[in-house]
C-alpha cells in the first residue's frame, strides 16, 4: 500500500525547496499536493493545517490557477475527511469562480465541477449530480468522441443519480 498513497517526506521536500528558491507556482503546488495527500491518508487537522499554507503559497503565486486549484483540492481533501457540507461549500465557491472568471483554464473548471458533483453524490442531491455530469458531458465532447471513457464516466453518474432518484426511465 505505500506505492499507492502519496508519500510525504517527498512533497514536504519539495515544497520546502521551491520555497527556499524562490519558485512560488512550484511550491504552491506542492503545498496543494500535501493539502490533497493528507485529505486521503491523514488528518482533518493536518489538512487544515496545510490549506493553511498552501492557501498562502497560492495567493503569493499572485496566479489565480494556483488559488482555484488549491480550494479545489482543499474541498476534496475535506471530503474525504468525511466533512461533506463543508466541502460542498468550498467546492461551490470554487465552481462559481471558475465560472465567472473569464480565463479559466477549461481543465481547471472541470475540477471545480468535479469536485461539486463529487459532494452531491455523496450528499444525495441527485438531482444537482446529474446536472453536473450533462454539462460535463457537453464540455468533454467539444473535445473527444461521446464514446470517450470521460464521457461514459458522466453517463454512468447521471444514469445512476437518475436510477436512486425514482426515475429508472430517464437512466
Amino acid at each position: 500500500l505505500p506505492d499507492i498513497h502519496p508519500q510525504r517526506e517527498p512533497l514536504l521536500a519539495a515544497a520546502r525547496l521551491a520555497m527556499t528558491n524562490g519558485l512560488r507556482d512550484e511550491a504552491a503546488g506542492a503545498w496543494t499536493a500535501m493539502v490533497q495527500a493528507e485529505g486521503l491518508i491523514g488528518t482533518t487537522a493536518a489538512v487544515e493545517a496545510y490549506h493553511q499554507v498552501a492557501a498562502a503559497a497560492a495567493a503569493a503565486s499572485r496566479d489565480p490557477r494556483r488559488v482555484l486549484r488549491e480550494r479545489v483540492q482543499y474541498g476534496r481533501a475535506l471530503l474525504r475527511r468525511g466533512l461533506g457540507p463543508r466541502a460542498e461549500e468550498v467546492c461551490a465557491a470554487a465552481l462559481a469562480d471558475a465560472r465567472g472568471a473569464a480565463d479559466t483554464d477549461p481543465r481547471d473548471l472541470a475540477g471545480a465541477r468535479d469536485c461539486v458533483l463529487e459532494c452531491s453524490v455523496r450528499a444525495g442531491h441527485y438531482r444537482q449530480a446529474s446536472q453536473l455530469a450533462e454539462e460535463a458531458m457537453a464540455d468533454r465532447t467539444m473535445v473527444v468522441d461521446a464514446q470517450h471513457p470521460a464521457v461514459a464516466d458522466y453517463l454512468e453518474v447521471q444514469a445512476w443519480a437518475h436510477r436512486v432518484s425514482g426515475q429508472p426511465d430517464l437512466a
